[in-house]
């Protein structure tokens, strides 16, 4: 285009405010919106623009996002710690500061964001901490510390890998493997339909420019125990070595990936339960760290297993007659969240079915998405998808308070709603007996579900039901009080945005 002058636009440079306002009208609004990713090993910022139009009439409050565009990456930062068990926070905040001021923003022009902690970094004794530091900024922020099977998730979306199987019909199974732990998901139908964890990861064993050992991970025990090297911090490693415990933890990945019987060493490396999932799969994708390896991406070393890991695992994917063809995501290291959005909706307190309104506000309840299939709308199959659904997020029989988000497949009949309400209440008794849990349809049935689920069945626990609210995987909600003589209930939905 530049060679023959003709017009075009760079979709990939940041539009300006004014330039948003100009494509999109007055019906835009642009927030600034931060992605913080706190892994084993690496951490990095993401700082973006984002354009939300208003959706549908103009009296809608509905916003959703239409223009996304990414004005920083930071630079890769080693997660520093103070000592093996306690993340450095004070380094991290001046890691973030730094970002901000390389990014051209001050942090009071932030509107919103998301911060994620995951891998080992999510088991250091003051992950909660920091994770309520940034949620105290004025609640703008999206706070997560993602376990194992919610990282997984995480990655499969943020690699493009769901999105991906909705345009085309294809099974993904993409693979993020970090610093500390190898995450599995496989994908389909444009939805994670299978998840798995396992104690590969580039930084289990670390090195300094001499080959001096100076970070070795107790997860690491049973590959040394296979081979039949001890090892301990402060001996030089052997570069031979380094290749038989690479060689012994990509055997153990490609067990779990070509769903092959399990070894020993496999058996003790499983952070969940291995794959059941039968579908073939299409395309296998990479993503986290060791991936810029594997696709050639990453010059730098970083005094670790991940550029051992990363040629291993490229050599065997290659002659793998198991796991599909090798594809590469549009997203790998950046294989997160690049920011939050933010809108609120306005519901009619007429459709609430609350019987404490002294539970409310509800601040912070994540989102949890089942999907349900009208051919099979039965108390056992929406059983198996909320419970399903739940365990995949770490969930099931979880303490804090959460929202389900429904989409109604099924005609609204008492059966129906009889059925969901059984359902409902086989996979989550623990949460609607002794916890909090917000009901949220995308249809006008609070009420009677509430009633039905209540009087009915007898739920004891602290529940909330809303309805005419469009929800998302990852999205973050706040329930106000009811206020006002129609006594609305604002409802604010920070939703997770993917680059």
């Amino acid at each position: 285009m530049h060679d023959f002058e003709i017009e075009h636009t760079h979709y990939d440079q940041p539009l300006s405010p004014e330039e948003s306002a100009a494509r999109w009208g007055p019906e835009l609004v642009v927030l600034n919106s931060v992605g913080v990713d706190i892994g084993s090993s690496t951490s990095h910022v993401i700082v973006s623009r984002l354009g939300l139009r208003r959706r549908g009439q103009t009296l809608s409050s509905r916003f959703e996002v239409v223009t996304r565009d990414i004005i920083y990456h930071s630079p890769i930062l080693l997660t520093p710690y103070a000592a093996p068990y306690l993340i450095d926070a004070a380094a991290l905040a001046r890691f973030l500061n730094a970002s901000y001021q390389e990014a051209g923003v001050q942090p009071s022009e932030i509107d919103t964001g998301a911060v994620i902690i995951t891998g080992e970094a999510m088991r250091k004794e003051n992950a909660p901490a920091i994770v309520e530091l940034f949620a105290a900024e004025g609640g703008k922020f999206v706070c997560a510390v993602a376990g194992h099977k919610l990282e997984a998730v995480l990655a499969a979306h943020g690699s493009g890998a769901v999105e991906e199987t909705l345009r085309k019909h294809r099974t993904i199974l993409n693979v993020d493997i970090g610093g500390g732990t190898a995450k599995v998901a496989v994908v389909h139908g444009g939805a994670v339909r299978d998840v798995a964890a396992i104690n590969v990861g580039a930084r289990l064993l670390a090195c300094d420019a001499d080959g001096t050992i100076t970070r070795l991970e107790p997860s690491l025990a049973p590959v040394l125990r296979h081979i039949g090297v001890p090892l301990e911090l402060g001996r030089v490693l052997d570069p031979a070595v380094a290749d038989r415990i690479a060689d012994t933890l990509v055997d153990a990945l490609f067990e779990v990936l070509e769903r092959r019987p399990l070894s020993a060493v496999a058996e003790s490396l499983m952070l969940t339960p291995p794959l059941g999932s039968v579908l073939p799969f299409n395309t296998v994708t990479f993503t986290g760290g060791v991936a810029e390896y594997i696709y050639g991406r990453q010059p730098r070393e970083f005094g670790d297993l991940g550029r051992r890991l990363a040629r291993r695992v490229r050599e065997r994917a290659e002659r793998s007659a198991d796991i599909g063809r090798i594809g590469e995501p549009p997203h790998k290291l950046h294989a997160t969240v690049i920011g939050a959005s933010q809108h609120t909706v306005q519901l009619s307190g007429s459709t609430i079915f609350c019987p404490r309104p002294d539970l409310l506000p509800l601040r912070n309840l994540s989102v949890v998405s089942p999907i349900f299939s009208r051919k099979r709308f039965t108390r056992e199959a929406i059983g198996d998808a909320i419970r399903h659904t739940l365990d995949r997020v770490e969930l099931l029989d979880a303490e804090q308070p959460f929202a389900l988000a429904v989409r109604w497949v099924a005609e609204p009949s008492y059966a129906n709603l009889r059925e969901f309400a059984e359902g409902l209440r086989d996979a989550a008794p623990k949460t609607l007996d002794d916890g909090t849990l917000a009901l949220v349809f995308d249809r006008d049935l609070a009420q009677s579900v509430g009633q039905l689920l209540t009087t009915e069945l007898g739920v004891r626990g602290n529940l909330v039901c809303l309805d005419e609210v469009e929800l998302k995987p990852f999205d973050t909600i706040d329930i106000g009080a009811p206020a006002g003589r129609t006594r609305a209930v604002p409802v604010v939905i920070k939703s997770m945005v993917f680059a």
